[in-house]
């Protein structure tokens, strides 16, 4: 029986270790999004796109009569002219954009999302999803560790859907300095807290009441209870939670 008993407590911890484990790793892969072009994971890692927002850079790439232009992290109020034959009526991106296409064969540029409406998406990798008017488009964040400049690649597109792929060293996940989580400084709250109860408890039985060695321990009956306690609860859970296995006074008066 004492085996029995064992195995299944051996066999309900490992599967609440891959539960847990589990729930981690989705939790991993969601994204808080804590400003423009910053996304917050756990374990103090993040992606920020924040350092390709530079003020005399976009990045563009061309494919089958199309430009697309990526101003990260901002929008800008575009107006290519004279470089392309744009005119003003024809320009979207004119009162400001983040991303812009541009139409070879009729001459205009149209906004494709502002920066406000740049989101992270909870896949893998990461991608950066722009909703404007009835026209979405995806930008595939791939790490590229050993590019120090980042460049945009076509991937495809439909009249209201287009898919692109930034290659970034600023794609990649970062990791953060680590600072001290809830459960740290709920721990240090609560160490802090015991300490001046036993510090301030010893003082005061020493000067109020003249107690010596451990008899200045406030509440001692109570804290020399606690292992007895704790192993009656040990033998609690693993018999069932059966309350007839606890051996104590309470127990024999219900025999």
């Amino acid at each position: 029986m004492a085996n029995l008993l064992l195995k299944n407590t051996i066999v309900t911890a490992l599967l609440c270790i891959l539960f847990f484990k589990g729930i981690n790793s989705t939790e991993d892969n969601a994204c808080i999004e804590t400003s423009l072009c910053h996304c917050a994971l756990n374990d103090n890692k993040y992606i920020d796109l924040s350092k390709l927002n530079k003020s005399d850079s976009n990045y563009n790439v061309t494919s089958l009569g199309f430009t697309y232009f990526f101003f990260p992290c901002r929008d800008v109020a575009f107006d290519p002219s004279p470089t392309l034959p744009v005119a003003k009526v024809n320009n979207t991106c004119i009162s400001g954009a983040s991303l812009c296409l541009y139409n070879e064969a009729n001459h205009t540029l149209t906004n494709l999302g502002l920066a406000s409406e740049g989101k992270f998406m909870n896949d893998y990798p990461k991608t950066l999803h722009f909703t404007h008017e009835n026209k979405e488009t995806s930008i595939v964040l791939e790490c590229a560790h050993d590019y120090p400049d980042a460049y945009l690649v076509y991937s495809s597109g439909s009249a209201n859907s287009h898919n692109l792929i930034l290659f970034s060293m600023y794609s990649c996940v970062q990791m953060g300095h680590p600072g001290l989580s809830i459960g740290s400084t709920i721990l240090i709250l609560c160490a802090t807290i015991f300490g001046v109860y036993l510090l301030g408890g010893a003082i005061i039985m020493h000067c109020l009441r003249g107690a010596r060695g451990s008899e200045m321990i406030p509440n001692l009956d109570f804290w020399s209870s606690i292992p007895g306690l704790v192993k009656d609860g040990t033998i609690f859970v693993l018999g069932g939670c059966n309350p007839m296995v606890v051996s104590n006074a309470e127990t024999y008066d219900r025999i």
